[in-house]
């Protein structure tokens, strides 16, 4: 009766319903309970007719406790079908995790791939004006600047370059005016 009263208590906790096969499983047991005390009071009020009275307790015993049997079946298959619910809720959930998961993996690859081309291209690019401009210089051009100059690494670099080429030719420009 104490494990009856128990799964009652947590069907009440659990904010279920009590179902109508716990209500069943308890008056079961109950009547086991009854049968029971019944059998020892037949036992020690009448001792000339124990045997007669013995084989019918048990009789009562036994149908009561196949019934029982029948009831216990029914809650633990109940209680399976509600496992197996939630075990399939729960693959689903973490099937579509994995699958987020899969899907930020690569977006993240993608987008690191994409932000280092794009990277690069500006480099390259920024690259190859210093080399035109590197080129101009040597070949004798002093007249040579870098226009639409960026604020970065590479844009100091070539305002750097601008003020080195002006310099040269004010020096080229002196050194001129020297020889006259």
């Amino acid at each position: 009766r104490v494990a009856i009263n128990e799964l009652v208590k947590q069907e009440k906790k659990r904010g279920v319903k009590i179902s109508s096969t716990v209500i069943q499983l308890q008056d079961q047991v109950r009547l086991l309970h009854s049968a029971a005390g019944a059998s020892v009071e037949d036992l020690q009020s009448h001792p000339s007719e124990r045997e007669t009275l013995i084989q019918a307790d048990l009789a009562e015993v036994s149908k009561v406790l196949v019934a029982t049997r029948g009831t216990i079946q029914t809650l633990l298959s109940g209680e399976l079908d509600r496992v197996e619910y939630w075990q399939e809720r729960s693959y689903y959930f973490f099937s579509l995790l994995q699958y987020l998961l899969v899907v930020f993996f690569v977006s993240t690859v993608i987008f690191s791939v994409g932000a280092s081309f794009l990277f690069s291209y500006i480099l390259r690019t920024s690259l190859r004006k210093m080399r035109e401009g590197t080129r101009e210089v040597r070949d004798g051009n002093l007249e040579y600047r870098f226009k639409d100059i960026q604020r970065d690494e590479v844009g100091s670099l070539m305002y750097d370059f601008n003020q080195m080429a002006l310099r040269l030719k004010r020096q080229s420009d002196a050194l001129m005016q020297a020889n006259d």
